[in-house]
C-alpha cells in the first residue's frame, strides 16, 4: 500500500504471499491516512487514479507480479471571502487570501484599508449591500457552500449649518463649507479690513482667540467683531492653516514701530515651510515691524514618511502602493509567500501574524515580512534491500531535493521505483513539494554475457545468454579459415585462446581475429638526399597497393623513373603508367634512376677586358655543369673587367639588354652571359652614344653636379650660381667651362666637346641644325628648314638636341629662358668671354654667339679615343 502524498497517518501492511490466480482482500484505511484538503476515496493500481479502483474489502485477483495499491484522494471544495466597499469614496477594502472548506470558521477583518464614504460612518460588514445583520471586526461565522462577499455597512451622519457674520472684515473657514457632519471641528480665522482690527467673538464663540475652533454638534451662528484702529496703531492679522502662529506681544493692534515676534507652530503631522504676506522666508521664529496694517500667513504642509518593506521567499503588496505616504495615511500590507513557503509573522515597526494588516504612517517606518518553508514527510518502503536518503530526515522543507539510493540485498538487484518516484535511475531524486511515499523494488540478480566475434566464433561452457551471479564461464576462440586469433577485448584481456570469465556483473567480451599480412618497403638505391617513402604494413595477401612517388628522394644528375624489384634494372616496373602492385609476400622496391644531360655557363666581356683596345681584366670562369631546371647563381666581376668610358653593372643572357640578373633556371642548352656596360657620371646618370661620321657623341647633355673624385660642384661661385637644372640635363655657367671643371664632370673616356669638335659635326651635316635637333619639344615655325618647321624630319643623326634653353644672371639671381625655342652648347672660353653654338627654332643654319661667364648653357661630351 502507498499513501500517495498523504500528510499524516500510516498505510496498511499486507504480509501475505500470493500465488498467481489467488485472491487478496483489499484493506481499508486502517492507519487513518490523511491528506490536507482531500478526502480518502479508496485504492487504485495507478498513482494518478487511471488504474483499477478497489474499495475496502474488495477482492483482487493476483497476477504474475507484485502489486502496489495507491491511496486515491478527491480534493475538498473550498470557498473564498471577498470584501466590497459598497459605495466607499476613499480607502481600500481588506483582502482575505484564505481558502475555506464547508463549515470552516471565518474571522471577519476590520476596516484595515480605512474605507471612507463622505457623509457616512463605517459600521461593519454584512452579507448583502443593505444587510441588517452586521459583523464587527474579529467576529466569526461558518462558511457555507459558495464563495461569499461581505459588504461595508454605512450609517449616514447628522449635519449642522454654521452661519458667520462680520462687518469691517471677514472670516476664513477650514474646512470651507456651510454645512458640516456632526462632530466636525471647524477652524475660524478673522481677517480685518484695512484700518480695522479684530477684538473678539460673539454668538456660539466667545473670547479673542485667533484663530479659534468650534465643534459642530448643533446648528451654530458666530459673529466676528472688528473695531477701527486708533491713530498710529496698526492691526496684525496672522493666518496658519494646519497650524498656529504665536505673537509676542500678543495683541490685536500695535503702535507704529512695534516689532512683533511670530512663531509658527505646525499641527500634528504637518511641518512649517515658510512665510508669505507681510513676511517672507523660512526663518522661524521671525519678526515684523508694524508701520502699517499687515497680514502674515504661516504655510504648513503635511509630512510624508517612507515605508520600507523587506521580504525574503515572498513579497508584500501595499495599498495604496507608494514609496512614501502623507502623515496619518493607513497602509494595508498583504504578505504573499513564494511557492513552498508560508507566512510566519511581521517584524520591525509591525508585529503579529495578522495578514493582511495595516500600519499608520506617522513616522518613517520599516517592516519585514517573515516566511518559513513548508515541511513534508517522506515515507520509503523496501523489501530485499534498503534505501539511503541524502539528506537523511523524516520531514523536509518544501523544495528540498532528496537523493534516494537503492541498495539491494546480497543476490538481488534494483528494478525500479514506485509511488512518488518512477523509473529505474539509481540514485534518483525527489523534490519535496508535498508529503510523499516511495517504494524501492528489488529482484534476484542475473547477468547477461554478450559475445562478439568477426572472422571467427567463440564457444561458451556452460552455454547460455544469462547466468546467475558468480557463475564461471569458459570461453574458447575459434578462428575462420585463413585467420588467426590475436587477443580478447571488452571485459576480458590477454591472448590465451581458451580462458574463463566470472559472471559477477553484466559482461561483454570480444574475440579479435586477423589475416596474415605483408609489408611493402622502399629503397632509395643511391639517392644523394631525401628519404624513401614509408613502408606499408598490414597488407592482406592478394591485395593491390598504390605505389608511392619519389617523395623527397633526389640523386644529383639523375632523373627518377619509378620503382623495380630488381635493384640493378634500368627501366621501371612501377610508375605513373603502372601505379599498383599486387602483394603476395614481403616486398622491397628499388628506385630506378636515369643519367641526365648537363649544360655549361660561359661569360663574355662584351667589348671589355684585356683583349680589346683600352680594356683590361678577364671574364669569370664557371667550371660547374648544370642539369635542366637547376638554379644557376651568376658570378660577379671576379676578373676585374674594365672598358674605357664605361662602368660594369653586371651580366645578362641578352647581349645588349640593360637589365642584369643574379640567378636563373638552366634550360636545355648552354648559356652565354654578356657583360652589361653603361656610360655613367659620378652621380650615376647613364648616357647613350651615337656615332656620327668619324665621331662618337653622347646622345644626352651632361647632367651631373659631382666631380669624378666625388666632390660636389659648389652651388654658387663668387656669389653666382655655378649650374642650373633644365628639363633634360644641367646648364653650366662660363666659369665651369673656362676653369676646366667641366672636364672633371665628364665620365672617364669622355670630354666636353670644343669648337673643333662642333665644326667637324656641323660640316658633316652641312650646317643643317635640324639634322641634330630632337623631334620633340621645339616650338613651331613657318621658316623653311627651321628646326621647328617640320620636326618629324629632325634628328636623322640621332644626336637629339633638346630645346633646353639658357640662363643668365640678373641682379645677382638666376633667370631662365628659351625653353622650347633654343638650345646652346659651350664651344670655348677666353679671358673675358666665351663662344657658344646657339640653335633657334626659327633658324636652319649655324649661329655662333659670344657670351660672358654669367650665362648658362648645355655641355655635350665626345669620346676621347
Amino acid at each position: 500500500y502507498d499513501g500517495n502524498g498523504n500528510s499524516s497517518g500510516a498505510v496498511p501492511i499486507d504480509t501475505g504471499k500470493y500465488e498467481t490466480g489467488t485472491t487478496a482482500t483489499v484493506k481499508g484505511n486502517t492507519g487513518n491516512l490523511v491528506k490536507t484538503g482531500y478526502v480518502f476515496a479508496g485504492w487504485n493500481t495507478a498513482a494518478d487514479g487511471s488504474g483499477i479502483a478497489y474499495a475496502d474489502g474488495a477482492s483482487l485477483i493476483m497476477g504474475t507480479k507484485d502489486v502496489t495499491l495507491f491511496a486515491h484522494w478527491t480534493q475538498n471544495a473550498t470557498f473564498t471571502v471577498t470584501y466590497d466597499g459598497n459605495g466607499s469614496t476613499a480607502g481600500a477594502v481588506p483582502i482575505d487570501l484564505g481558502k475555506y472548506e464547508k463549515g470552516a470558521q471565518v474571522t471577519v477583518k476590520s476596516n484595515t484599508g480605512n474605507l471612507v464614504k463622505t457623509g457616512f460612518t463605517f459600521v461593519g460588514w454584512a452579507t448583502s449591500a443593505s444587510g441588517t445583520e452586521v459583523y464587527k471586526a474579529e467576529e466569526t461565522f461558518k462558511i457555507g457552500t459558495n464563495d461569499l462577499i461581505l459588504y461595508a455597512i454605512w450609517k449616514q451622519n447628522t449635519t449642522y449649518a454654521l452661519t458667520i457674520t462680520s462687518t469691517n472684515g471677514k472670516v476664513t473657514i477650514s474646512p470651507d463649507a456651510t454645512v458640516f457632519d456632526s462632530g466636525t471641528v471647524v477652524t475660524l480665522t478673522p481677517v480685518p479690513s484695512t484700518g480695522y482690527h479684530f477684538t473678539g467673538w460673539s454668538g456660539a464663540l466667545s473670547g479673542t482667540t485667533n484663530p479659534a475652533t468650534i465643534t459642530m454638534n448643533s446648528a451654530k451662528s458666530v459673529t466676528a467683531i472688528f473695531e477701527a484702529n486708533p491713530p498710529n496703531t496698526f492691526a496684525l492679522t496672522v493666518l496658519g492653516p494646519n497650524g498656529t502662529v504665536q505673537k509676542t506681544p500678543d495683541q490685536t493692534q500695535y503702535d507704529s514701530g512695534t516689532v512683533v515676534k511670530l512663531t509658527a507652530v505646525p499641527d500634528a503631522g504637518y511641518q512649517f515651510t515658510g512665510w508669505s504676506g507681510g513676511i517672507t522666508g523660512t526663518t522661524n521664529p521671525s519678526s515684523v515691524t508694524m508701520n502699517e496694517a499687515k497680514t502674515v500667513t504661516a504655510n504648513f504642509v503635511i509630512k510624508s514618511f517612507t515605508l520600507s518593506v523587506t521580504a525574503t521567499n515572498g513579497s508584500v503588496t501595499k495599498l495604496p502602493d507608494a514609496d512614501s505616504f502623507d502623515s496619518g495615511t493607513v497602509v494595508t500590507l498583504t504578505a504573499v509567500p513564494d511557492a513552498g513557503y508560508q507566512f510566519s509573522g511581521w517584524d520591525g515597526d509591525l508585529t503579529g501574524t495578522t495578514n493582511p494588516t495595516s500600519i499608520k504612517m506617522n513616522a518613517k517606518k520599516s517592516v519585514t515580512a517573515k516566511f518559513a518553508l513548508k515541511t513534508y514527510a517522506l515515507s520509503v518502503t523496501t523489501t530485499n534491500g534498503s534505501v539511503t536518503r541524502s539528506p537523511d530526515a523524516d520531514k523536509y522543507d518544501s523544495g528540498t531535493v532528496v537523493t534516494l539510493t537503492a541498495v539491494p540485498a546480497a543476490g538481488y538487484q534494483f528494478t525500479g521505483w514506485g509511488g512518488g518516484l518512477t523509473g529505474t535511475t539509481n540514485p534518483s531524486s525527489v523534490t519535496m513539494s508535498a508529503a510523499k511515499s516511495v517504494t524501492a523494488n528489488f529482484a534476484l540478480k542475473t547477468f547477461a554475457l554478450s559475445i562478439s566475434a568477426t572472422n571467427g566464433t567463440v564457444t561458451k561452457s556452460p552455454n547460455a545468454t544469462t547466468y546467475d551471479s558468480g557463475t564461471v564461464v569458459t570461453l574458447t576462440a575459434v578462428p575462420n579459415a585463413g585467420y588467426q586469433f590475436t587477443e580478447w577485448g571488452g571485459d576480458l584481456t590477454g591472448t590465451t585462446i581458451s580462458t574463463s570469465v566470472k559472471m559477477d556483473k553484466e559482461r561483454s567480451v570480444a574475440a579479435k581475429f586477423s589475416l596474415i599480412t605483408y609489408t611493402l618497403t622502399y629503397d632509395g638505391n643511391g639517392n644523394s638526399s631525401g628519404s624513401a617513402p614509408s613502408s606499408v604494413t598490414g597488407i592482406e595477401s592478394g591485395k593491390s597497393v598504390t605505389v608511392s612517388g619519389a617523395g623527397s628522394l633526389v640523386r644529383d644528375g639523375y632523373e627518377f623513373l619509378g620503382w623495380n624489384t630488381d635493384q640493378y634494372a634500368t627501366t621501371a616496373q612501377y610508375n605513373s603508367s603502372k601505379p599498383t602492385i599486387t602483394i603476395t609476400a614481403n616486398t622491397k622496391l628499388y628506385a630506378i634512376w636515369k643519367l641526365l644531360p648537363t649544360f655549361t655557363v660561359t661569360y663574355n666581356a662584351n667589348g671589355g677586358g684585356a683583349t680589346v683596345l683600352f680594356g683590361s681584366g678577364i671574364v669569370p670562369k664557371d667550371d660547374n655543369v648544370y642539369t635542366e631546371g637547376k638554379t644557376v647563381t651568376v658570378l660577379g666581376n671576379t676578373g676585374n673587367l674594365k672598358r674605357l668610358g664605361y662602368v660594369f653593372l653586371g651580366w645578362n643572357k641578352v647581349q645588349n639588354d640593360k637589365e642584369v640578373i643574379s640567378s636563373f633556371k638552366m634550360g636545355s642548352a648552354n648559356v652565354v652571359l654578356y657583360a652589361r656596360w653603361a656610360i655613367q657620371d659620378a652621380d650615376k646618370n647613364e648616357y647613350s652614344e651615337v656615332k656620327i661620321g668619324e665621331q662618337v657623341w653622347m646622345v644626352e647633355n651632361l647632367k651631373t653636379t659631382t666631380l669624378k673624385n666625388g666632390t660636389k660642384l659648389s652651388d654658387r661661385i663668387d656669389g653666382v650660381p655655378s649650374y642650373a637644372l633644365s628639363t633634360h640635363a644641367a646648364l653650366y655657367n662660363g666659369w665651369c667651362y673656362k676653369s676646366g671643371v667641366v672636364g672633371e664632370l665628364a665620365p672617364d673616356g669622355w670630354r666636353a666637346a670644343n669648337g673643333n669638335d662642333w665644326s667637324t659635326l656641323l660640316n658633316y651635316i652641312d650646317g643643317r641644325y635640324y639634322k641634330i635637333a630632337s623631334k620633340e619639344y621645339w616650338e613651331s615655325t613657318t621658316n623653311d628648314y627651321g628646326i621647328g618647321y617640320a620636326p618629324y624630319n629632325n634628328n636623322e643623326t640621332g644626336f637629339t638636341a633638346y630645346p633646353d634653353g639658357y640662363g643668365s644672371i640678373y641682379d645677382g639671381e638666376y633667370e631662365y629662358g628659351g625653353l622650347t625655342r633654343a638650345a646652346g652648347f659651350w664651344l670655348s672660353y677666353g679671358d673675358y668671354w666665351g663662344s657658344v653654338l646657339y640653335m633657334s627654332f626659327e633658324e636652319s643654319g649655324r649661329s655662333l654667339d659670344k657670351v660672358y661667364d654669367n650665362t648658362f648653357y648645355s655641355v655635350r661630351c665626345i669620346r676621347e679615343y
